[in-house]
């Protein structure tokens, strides 16, 4: 019986992360970020890998990939009073989730996101499927946020 239902258990587990939503508008992300509890910075940039640093899931010894951290340095600019215009340049932790058998990554590019603060550190959220955390940068995403910064995020 304990058998029939672990596997059920990893049965849904793998449903479940193979039927990602869709994924959250940059406006969606901002909304999000500002009803939170949580501090967050929003920030536009480079995120690069360190070297030495675990970019991928590794798996258990039945198969499973495990969570992890690593750390990333991102590069560009943070919102301030003004809009986009403060500089950042920070090294980050990126927390890699994981649901059933697949996992996000550490980034590797250019990004906008929404990175939690905790005390002295930055962190960026990365699991399987797309989440409000993290969005690829581009002048339209760029627009978005300068809407959302002033106000006028589209619905």
């Amino acid at each position: 019986m304990l058998r029939v239902a672990f596997i059920t258990l990893i049965l849904a587990s793998s449903a479940q992360a193979q039927s990602c939503r869709e994924a959250p508008t940059l406006s969606d992300s901002f909304r999000f970020a500002a009803g939170s509890d949580r501090a967050y910075v929003l920030a536009a940039g480079i995120v690069d890998r360190l070297g030495g640093q675990q970019s991928t899931a590794r798996t258990d010894l039945r198969g499973v990939p495990q969570s992890f951290e690593a750390k990333a340095r991102f590069s560009g600019v943070r919102a301030g009073a003004g809009g986009l215009n403060q500089r950042f340049n920070e090294i980050i932790t990126v927390e890699v989730s994981c649901a059933g058998l697949r996992c996000g990554a550490v980034p590797q590019g250019g990004f906008i996101a929404f990175l939690e603060r905790r005390g002295d550190t930055h962190v960026l959220r990365s699991g399987p499927c797309p989440d409000y955390a993290l969005h690829r940068d581009s002048p339209a995403a760029r627009a978005e946020v300068r809407a959302c910064l002033a106000g006028r995020c589209p619905r």
